[in-house]
């Protein structure tokens, strides 16, 4: 029984803090990456864990596991991952309205109550009322801190630089789904009980991949224009990488991370959208601007204004998100800065590139 309780806690942990560094993307890009997005994200997510370890109080009063509070452990899975794969959409839905910050810390603290009453229900199904509680429990208790650490770990380094959030939140909830499934399976039920329990984690499962494209549509427009949001706007592209979102509207007007970030032009007839008077005034601000400081990418305008100036002779691009090089790949006129000998293009920190280049020097 440790050993399967070890593996319930360890994965319980990776899937929770999965979620949560999904969800604190969802939150950042609506509240445009200003640091209240972790707080409030923190506080309802600690909220739910703790009322979730609550109302599990009345399940944990055996002395020993029953088959009742295996059955509770599995329904807490199941109900928990089905809120956290709605979670996204449904917040999404929230940013439409006036006030919409407050119902999304209670829906958060909602979903998060389900997962909450994992970890103390696998710790009383698993460890028996005895002299070595304590030792057992510290067992239970490292395997899910060890999960949770791997799960924002892989997530948020890993998944999310090779998937979707929709898809990281789809294989989430399809994997919590087997787990509930599993669990009901260690209650020994009759064969009909874990038929109709392996039918609801099957269906759970299966309408979660059918459904998770049309409920992700137009999430991140409904994150990022809010109120403006009209029905049916959909953007021309969305680039996500584990840095974040980059997403650019139909007429070329780009944001990362829910902030406004340029527009994809070149052309001083339509400066008024993105100031690119700025870069053709190179030669007024300096008589040989020959090597070119470049804080961000952005549509990569700037940076081809800089390239094609007579007088200088490199350009450094230094920016934070991967997203903005692929973005270069959809506009002929910018992908060429890829393959330009007079740019090169750091990916990085601003401050950390200029504190591991001291010695580099500029004209701009």
């Amino acid at each position: 029984m440790m050993a399967l309780a070890l593996l319930l806690s360890f994965v319980s942990g990776f899937i929770a803090l999965s979620y949560e560094i999904v969800w604190y993307r969802a939150f950042s890009i609506g509240m445009s990456g200003r640091a209240q997005a972790f707080a409030l994200l923190l506080v309802g997510y600690l909220t739910g864990i703790a009322l979730g370890s609550w109302l599990s109080r009345r399940v944990c009063e055996g002395a020993a596991p029953t088959r009742r509070a295996i059955y509770a452990l599995a329904a807490s899975v199941f109900v928990g991952n089905v809120l956290g794969f709605m979670f996204v959409p449904w917040l999404a839905d929230l940013m439409t309205w006036p006030r919409p910050w407050m119902p999304s810390v209670g829906l958060l603290i909602v979903t998060v109550t389900g997962l909450g009453s994992v970890f103390p229900l696998v710790a009383q199904m698993s460890i028996p009322q005895r002299s070595a509680v304590g030792r057992q429990f510290s067992y239970v208790y490292a395997a899910n801190i060890l999960g949770s650490t791997f799960g924002s770990v892989v997530t948020g380094f890993v998944l999310l630089d090779r998937m979707t959030a929709a898809q990281v939140t789809t294989w989430l909830g399809i994997a919590g789904m087997a787990s509930a499934a599993g669990i009901v399976a260690i209650a020994r039920p009759t064969r009909r009980a874990m038929a109709v329990a392996g039918l609801a984690c099957v269906l759970a499962a299966g309408g979660m991949w059918r459904s998770s494209a049309a409920l992700f549509d137009g999430v991140y427009e409904k994150f990022i224009f809010m109120r403006q949001y009209q029905p049916g706007e959909r953007f021309a592209h969305v680039i996500e990488t584990r840095s974040g979102v980059v997403a650019v509207t139909q007429d070329a007007v780009i944001y990362g991370g829910g902030v406004y970030d340029g527009v994809v032009n070149t052309d001083l007839r339509h400066d008024e959208r993105n100031a690119v008077h700025r870069p053709y005034m190179v030669g007024a601000l300096h008589p040989k601007p020959r090597r070119v400081l470049l804080v961000g990418l952005g549509g990569g305008s700037w940076a081809a204004v800089l390239a094609h100036h007579p007088e200088v002779e490199h350009v450094t691009v230094v920016e934070i998100d991967a997203g903005h090089l692929k973005l270069l790949t959809y506009y002929p006129e910018m992908v060429q800065l890829l393959s330009n000998p007079k740019v090169t293009i750091e990916l990085d920190d601003i401050r950390r590139w200029l504190a591991r280049h001291p010695k580099e020097r500029f004209d701009l």
